[in-house]
């Protein structure tokens, strides 16, 4: 199974800068919108983290992975390195891409 369920990408490689959102797609559930997506390197991503959303990398990263955030933030992320990119919320997801999490994949 792919990570965070992405068997297909949105493709961002147009595009400099792309913003990441937490929803609620139901009541109290939560997700990444876009979670999947495709960009090239030296986009800039932002991720907006509301409350109880901590971002984690997950382990099938990159070790120079950016990605890594409190509760309550909005981070902007460059990713100058090829490759893909998971991550998860501490609180709502799994390290294994269960549940609240997404993926990125640089090229």
């Amino acid at each position: 199974m792919a990570f965070a369920g992405c068997t297909t990408l949105e493709d961002h490689t147009a595009d400099t800068m792309v913003t990441i959102d937490v929803v609620m797609p139901t009541p109290g559930t939560y997700a990444y919108s876009p979670n999947c997506i495709r960009i090239q390197a030296g986009t800039i991503v932002t991720i907006t983290n509301t409350a109880f959303h901590p971002l984690t990398s997950a382990p099938c990263s990159p070790a120079d992975s950016p990605i890594s955030s409190g509760p309550s933030t909005t981070t902007d992320f460059t990713f100058a390195t090829a490759g893909s990119y998971g991550f998860f919320c501490g609180n709502h997801g799994t390290s294994d891409g269960q549940f609240m999490a997404g993926l990125i994949v640089v090229e």
